[in-house]
């Protein structure tokens, strides 16, 4: 036993040593050039000139160890400093993700009932499953029937996986309820009836094995029908949730059917409470909050048109503003409610819209103070919103010629002085330290540069160094510095 431990011993103090031999030869590799970062600029639009001061910082690593923060001041001169960190040990690097305050479909988590433990379409459209699966016989890998929806449900049910309302660190106390999501489901099915489409047929596949145990299943939809999709928009404020519902049926368009609903289409609010648990049973649980779905406030903040499409609702990074962008009769258009309120507060036109298959309202970008909508062209209206919610359309543009040079704006970064607009964005699509940047200003697309960041050349036993995961890139006008 002695003997054992000790020779697990050696073997664990190797790898230590292995380990450590690795990251040291890397770090010596490095350490020479810890602060060596070059960046190559190659302007592919306009003259560098149009940058200059423009500040870009980026932020990379290797391992989550050695960490390299960067910035570089743009011109015809150009300046760059960088402060190297070395870590022991591996650093937390990760992204935070925006949540889904609220996540929720027509096919839930779709299969065959588990009698023992679930009722039959609970948790998500299990009928026709059911079905077809009565009829597949053991051992069938691929059994697959076309079936007509409508002869299962009248009305598409509503299924609710996600309902994240807590404040972080909080438990919920539900009296009576299996959970928050059972109750956001039994309500939205009560006010939200969508008639399943007579012509509807999907193909559904269950597969057995040789005992009769379901072991593999699938759904396809038939002609142009995108009927999973309920087409949620959320905003979670204190006083509860704001939401939209855009079930678009069909590729073409073809809007949905509100006349079954209890309310007209729309912005709709529904007040949410969380009050501190007050009872006895679970006094050792730290922030247990009871929560309450006041639905006989449930209200319709604003009406949306029939015929809108590609409807997003989002919140101003301040909390004050409600900012609803839709596309509708060939054009697209933002409105701008109080978050407190629920009043409309100004509404402006973004685009027009000739040709619905190029001309689609495409991302929106938040920043401090104002928003950038975008086309799937790569136009862009960039709508500055003052303390009133007075929306304004300060600058339209086109990023299209950044798009044409491969410089996608997947995940950009901006900053804005009133004139001119500056962007900037990571070069590769997957780990590149490499970046673009550009300025755009009433008069087009003063200059679009690529900068080559070494790194990408640098690898150490394949380990190849990256951007950091959380705000890699940042961009800074000089007149804002």
């Amino acid at each position: 036993m002695t003997m054992r431990f000790r020779i697990a011993s050696i073997f664990i103090a190797a790898a230590l040593v292995l380990s450590c031999g690795v990251l040291a030869a890397g770090h010596v590799s490095l350490y020479a050039q810890r602060e060596a970062v070059t960046l190559e600029e190659t302007t592919l639009l306009g003259d560098v000139s149009a940058v200059e001061g423009v500040q870009v910082e980026i932020h990379t690593q290797l391992i989550n160890q050695l960490f390299w923060d960067t910035q570089y001041t743009a011109g015809t001169q150009p300046v760059i400093h960088t402060d190297y960190t070395h870590y022991w040990s591996e650093q937390p690097n990760y992204r935070e993700w925006d949540r889904d305050v609220l996540r929720a479909d027509f096919c839930g988590s779709m299969g065959v009932t588990s009698p023992e433990w679930e009722e039959v379409d609970q948790f998500g459209m299990q009928k026709p499953f059911n079905d077809v699966a009565s009829r597949c016989p053991a051992g069938t890998e691929n059994y697959t029937e076309r079936v007509r929806l409508r002869d299962y449900y009248e009305y598409f049910p509503i299924y609710v996986s996600t309902v994240d309302i807590l404040p972080d660190g909080g438990s919920y106390y539900l009296d009576g309820s299996e959970s928050v999501e059972m109750m956001m489901q039994d309500f939205l099915r009560s006010q939200f009836r969508f008639p399943v489409p007579e012509d509807l047929w999907v193909e559904f596949t269950v597969g057995k094995d040789a005992s009769g145990a379901v072991t593999m299943l699938g759904t396809g939809s038939v002609d142009d029908y995108n009927w999973e999709s309920l087409g949620i928009s959320t905003v979670r404020t204190e006083a509860g949730l704001f939401f939209t519902l855009s079930p678009d049926m069909r590729a073409d368009g073809t809007t949905p059917d509100f006349s079954h609903c209890t309310v007209e289409r729309g912005l709709y609010f529904l007040p949410i409470t969380l009050t501190p648990y007050e009872g006895e049973d679970f006094s050792d649980t730290e922030n247990l909050l009871t929560v309450s779905l006041d639905t006989e406030h449930f209200r319709t903040v604003c009406p949306i048109d029939a015929d809108a499409d590609r409807v997003s609702l989002y919140q101003s990074n301040d909390g004050n503003w409600l900012y609803l962008l839709s596309q509708q009769r060939g054009e697209a258009t933002l409105t701008v409610l109080s978050a407190d309120t629920g009043e409309i507060t100004s509404q402006v036109t973004l685009f027009t819209l000739e040709d619905r298959e190029t001309q689609a309202l495409s991302r929106t970008y938040l920043q401090e103070g104002y928003l950038i909508a975008t086309r799937s062209d790569g136009a862009f209206a960039l709508v500055t919103v003052d303390g009133a919610g007075q929306a304004e359309i300060s600058l339209a543009g086109d990023f299209s010629p950044a798009q044409a040079l491969e410089c996608y704006m997947d995940t950009p970064v901006f900053d804005y002085d009133g004139e001119r607009l500056a962007f900037a964005g990571l070069a590769q699509q997957f780990n590149g330290c490499s970046f673009f940047l550009g300025v755009v200003s009433a008069q087009g697309m003063e200059y679009l540069g690529k900068y080559y960041h070494n790194q990408d050349a640098t690898s150490i036993d394949y380990q190849s160094c990256s951007p950091v995961e959380q705000d890699p890139l940042s961009v800074q006008l000089p007149d804002a510095a």
